[in-house]
Order: C-alpha cells, then structure tokens, then sequence
C-alpha cells in the first residue's frame, strides 16, 4: 500500500491564512444608525437630526457604541424652547449621548452599586479643549431604588437621567437605550456662547480678556458676533513671553494690536487647511490703516515677524469661531524682529506651492485631546485597508502553495 504525499507547510497555512482574510475583510461597518432608528417611530426626530448634522456618520464609522436615544415628545419641547439654537452646538449634543463603548441592559445592571463607573462620549472626539476633560464623561450610577442613573461627569449637572429601556442592540457593535431627558454638559449652552464668557471659562486667557476690555475691542466683538468673525487668543503665557508687556503700547497701539487677533469672517478649522499664502484682513485693517494683514498657509499665521500654529478650538459655533494660540501675533505695522525674543522671530517663508508641485500645507502639532478612534485603526477617509490587506494574503496564499 503507497504512502500519501506528506503534508505540505503551504497546506498547513492555508486554511489559517484564508480564515484571517476573512476576519480581516469582515471588519466593516456592521449597521446604520439611520436604517435601525427607522424602525422606531418614537425615535423620528432624534433620527432626523442626527442625519442632518452629520453624526450618523461619526457613529456608522465606529464600533462599540451606545447611543443614548431621546423620545420625540422630549425632543420637540427642547426644541420648541430653544428656536435659536446653533447647528454646531447641537452636533455637540448629540455627541454628548453617544457613549463609545457597548452596553446591554443586562451590563448595565451589573455594573457596581457602591460607586459610579465614567465613560468617555463621542464628544471628546471633536479636539475641542472644552471637551478635553471630563467635560465629554458621562457618569452611570447603578443605584437599587432608583435603576441606572446617567449625568454627567462633572459636579453641578442640572439633572441625570434614567435609563427607560433598552430598544434594539446588534450584537457588541451597537446598543440603544432610552433615556428618560436630554444631557446636558455643565456650562453648556445651546446657543452660540458669548466669546468673552467662553474665555473665561478656560483661567489662562486672563490677560487677553483685561486687554480686550481695556481697548473697547470686547464692544466690537459683541456687535460683530452676528456677522461672522474669528478670534485667535493667546494664552497668557503668549503674553509673559513677550520682550515689553502690552501695556506700554500706546492706547490706540494696544487697541490695533488687540484688533490684529479678530479676522472679520467666519473660518472654520477645516477652512484654514484649504488656504495657501493667503492674506486675510483682520479687523485692525480699515480705511485709514490699509496694513494689518495675516497671511495664512494651512494651520500657520504668518504676521511678517512671528509665525504661529493655531491651536485647540475654544469655539466653533458659526458664524463664530475662536482659537488658542501659543504666541501674541505681532504685525509687522507695529513690531519690528527686534521686538521679539530670538526663539520666537520668524523662520523663513514657507516656498510657495502651485497646481504643478507636490507641496503640503503645513498641519497643526496633535491636538491634546485624545486621538479619534476608527474602524480598522485607520483614518476614517481611508477605504482600502481591508481590501488591501485581502489581496495581499490571498497572493501569499498562491505563493506558498
């Protein structure tokens, strides 16, 4: 009787190496928010929401997740009583009721009696420095008489809310409960922010906010707030750098300086990375002072003196918005390099680009809140990953048999 032919190593990986492409291939998105919520009449206007802001997006992009689901009738009287809400400050919101891990009732309910358990939202995904914190944490509470509780992290919340039910989950990748009420972070308004209350909230603007007041540029904030304008405010450390404090500016020096940080229309993050050696007019630009321009390139403010990288946004609410910067933004019209400390003058002109060249704008240092998480580790821009992946392995497959 013949012997068979010894198995070879290429058989023995070949049912390994076929099992992982179809793991690999097999991580994509396993639901859409929108098609579940339809589902559920009770969930309309969540729903509708939701898909016109752009956050069912965000969450069909993920995995793991619960969303915390208000009725319709709760819903309709926030809404009925909030007619002018901002359209970014309600992305934020719903943001606040995304929990980024999976829950199922029965979790829940096995979750400690004797403490509250925090859980980061999907709004500390947005890079915003207000939602950096525990400002984006939900707390859950598993109390005996009260059910699960959910509020938010920080002390001084309004209210919590209680779990009602759980309406659907799919297997790990998604739950939704129903809650009881809206979420509310603490210090959150649904209305675009006063600028000057924003400022405050952070404790490291304090000298930019007593200079603003002093030149009257806090008057032309407020009137302009309606049009469209964006704010880069330096910290105070900005400020301690400097060679000569601010105040030994002339008044009317002090006032174009503090002008100098407003730009006279609405730029969002995304905006400044589409601009390449673009020169922007700032308010201290008028008739009588035809200077006072800031040029950008990307995420870089370039004054002629100092160049600076825009920082965390401390707002985003259009038609209004306000960034951090780590230096004072000195124009040209009133400093000269010697006015600036020899670490902080400005290197040379980044080379210009033009539709011929392979330039890149220059991208901003990582933001200091946590890295948004995406399916298969990779942006969520990026579509070919698991496809790759399964072409190379299945070509591994044929070479080794």
């Amino acid at each position: 009787m013949g012997q068979g032919k010894p198995m070879g190593r290429g058989t023995t990986l070949l049912p390994l190496l076929i099992t992982w492409c179809f793991m690999v291939a097999s991580v994509q998105s396993t639901f859409n928010i929108t098609t579940i919520l339809d589902g559920y009449t009770n969930f309309s206007v969540l729903n509708r929401l939701l898909s016109s802001s752009g956050i069912a997006t965000e969450i069909n992009d993920r995995q793991s997740l619960t969303l915390l689901a208000v009725s319709d009738d709760t819903l309709n009287a926030f809404i009925n009583s909030n007619q002018n809400a901002d359209a970014v400050k309600v992305a934020d919101l719903l943001r606040f009721h995304v929990l980024l891990q999976f829950f199922s009732m029965d979790q829940l309910k096995a979750l400690p009696t004797t403490y509250f358990s925090s859980y980061t939202t999907l709004l500390q995904t947005t890079g915003k420095a207000i939602y950096n914190g525990e400002e984006s944490k939900l707390n859950i509470y598993n109390t005996l008489q009260n059910g699960i509780l959910i509020g938010p992290a920080l002390p001084g919340a309004a209210s919590n809310a209680t779990v009602v039910a759980n309406i659907t989950s799919s297997g790990v990748d998604i739950s939704i409960m129903q809650i009881s009420n809206i979420l509310i972070p603490v210090g959150f308004s649904i209305n675009g922010g006063d600028l000057m209350q924003v400022l405050m909230g952070f404790y490291h603007y304090n000298t930019f906010i007593r200079l603003l007041n002093a030149t009257g540029v806090t008057d032309a904030l407020a009137a302009m707030q309606g049009q469209g304008l964006t704010v880069f405010a330096p910290t105070d450390a900005a400020f301690s750098a400097l060679s000569k404090p601010v105040e030994s500016l002339p008044e009317d020096e002090q006032k174009l300086l503090m002008e100098y940080h407003v730009i006279k229309s609405y730029l969002s993050l995304d905006s400044f990375k589409h601009l390449v050696d673009s020169p922007l007019q700032t308010l201290a630009a008028t008739l009588a002072t035809k200077g006072y321009k800031l040029s950008v390139t990307g995420l870089l403010l370039q004054t002629g003196i100092v160049n600076v990288t825009i920082g965390d946004v401390l707002e985003d609410a259009n038609p209004v918005a306000m960034y951090s910067v780590d230096s004072v933004l000195l124009p040209a019209d009133l400093f000269s390099a010697a006015d600036v400390p020899p670490s902080e003058t400005a290197p040379a002109p980044l080379p210009k680009t033009n539709s011929k060249s392979n330039g890149t704008t220059p991208q901003a240092p990582s933001s200091t809140g946590s890295p948004v998480p995406v399916k298969n580790g990779a942006p969520a821009a990026s579509t070919g990953t698991s496809g790759s992946a399964l072409v190379l392995l299945l070509s591994l497959v044929f070479l080794i048999m």
